[in-house]
């Protein structure tokens, strides 16, 4: 959701259609963070998870103060759509990553309780 709602803002061309594609965005982030913040507490050892988690919202901040910049110089460089479309590929990205992880997060993390 967030690689189809991040690369369809690049490609939305009426009001309508981008309120569409970022309800879908929104959907994904929302699915999306606690999932990922879940999985890497999970993933941690359990005395160390203070400290990944902590590192892990660093990294998160960094990318919200590199991401623009790099946004801004994909548009000038390229094309108004292209930080919509460089950031949904990270995305997919970070999806195949998250695909070879999946199986080694514990069962008991994965339980419905």
């Amino acid at each position: 959701m967030m690689t189809i709602g991040l690369g369809g803002i690049g490609f939305s061309t009426t009001v309508t259609l981008l309120a569409i594609i970022m309800t879908v965005l929104a959907f994904g982030n929302g699915f999306t963070n606690p999932s990922v913040l879940g999985g890497i507490s999970l993933l941690s050892d359990p005395r160390e998870q203070g400290e990944v988690m902590g590192v892990t919202q660093s990294l998160a901040s960094l990318a919200r103060i590199l991401g623009p910049p790099l946004g801004g110089w994909y548009y000038k460089h390229f094309s108004p759509s292209a930080p919509f479309f460089a950031a949904g590929i990270m995305v997919l990205v970070a999806l195949i990553v998250v695909s070879f992880l999946i199986n080694k997060i514990p069962n008991a993390g994965r339980q419905n309780h």
